[in-house]
């Protein structure tokens, strides 16, 4: 309760406190049956079981573990890693009163508030905060794919002019992340990361663009290089010679 709220793992802490109830019933049904030979050894009929230490020490644990899962729905709605500003700027709204969690602020803190009296109407803020953290993650993801993404180049011939090679990993990257933007774009919560989004589709659009620009060129080039490498043809049209020559230079790329 007093740890730092940003830092809360609530599915984590959700397994943690169902372990720990299970565990704690399963002592005190330990205790139970210890209890029941030890009367049949005594031969006594009955004794309370608040009287006796140990299951005074469990039936607290228990309760105390019980308190504390009341505030879990509040826990898993509230403490989302997709909460940002605007979500809990709604939130506000909703509790009636400022509520923006900073670094020095507890999960203690917001049930003092009473926020989580609100919980089931800051729910569908927090479902929709976990939908959107899902695209911009996602779209973060295609953006790094990219940072070690390297065009192959071949040496035409024997040559130092160099051909585009091996597209067919890189196109179908290209292709697969076309799709996923555009369908990101129609999302109902794409709305925080629409212009990031279109740029990072124009961005896509473009390199398309500029691949297939590339290989018709080359294709082009293919064709002619040959031709403009033979000495006759070279006799017969020279202007044109002359203009194609640089594209054959050492050390030029086509």
């Amino acid at each position: 309760m007093d740890g730092a709220f940003f830092e809360l793992d609530a599915a984590s802490i959700e397994t943690k406190v169902t372990e720990y109830k299970i565990e704690a019933f399963k002592i005190k049904k330990d205790l139970q049956k210890l209890l029941k030979e030890k009367l049949k050894e005594s031969k006594r009929n009955t004794v309370k079981e608040e009287t006796v230490p140990p299951f005074e020490i469990v039936d607290n644990v228990i309760k105390r573990i019980t308190k504390f899962t009341r505030f879990l729905p509040a826990m898993i709605v509230l403490c989302n890693p997709g909460m940002k500003l605007r979500h809990w700027k709604m939130v506000s709204e909703i509790v009636g009163r400022k509520i923006i969690p900073d670094t020095s602020t507890t999960f203690k803190d917001i049930i003092e508030l009473k926020v989580h009296e609100f919980t089931d109407d800051i729910a569908p803020i927090s479902s929709k905060a976990t939908r959107e953290l899902g695209l911009e993650r996602a779209l973060k993801k295609m953006k790094e794919e990219w940072q070690d993404i390297e065009f192959a180049t071949l040496p035409h011939r024997d040559s130092d002019t160099f051909v585009l090679c091996s597209l067919d990993d890189i196109q179908t990257l290209l292709d697969d992340n076309i799709v996923k933007t555009q369908a990101m774009r129609g999302s109902p919560f794409a709305k925080p990361f629409e212009t990031e989004i279109k740029e990072w589709e124009e961005i896509l659009k473009l390199t398309q663009e500029t691949i297939d620009e590339w290989l018709k060129v080359q294709m082009q080039w293919l064709y002619l290089e040959p031709i403009f490498s033979s000495a006759d043809i070279l006799q017969q049209m020279p202007r044109e010679g002359a203009l194609f020559r640089p594209l054959i230079a050492p050390g030029g790329t086509s």
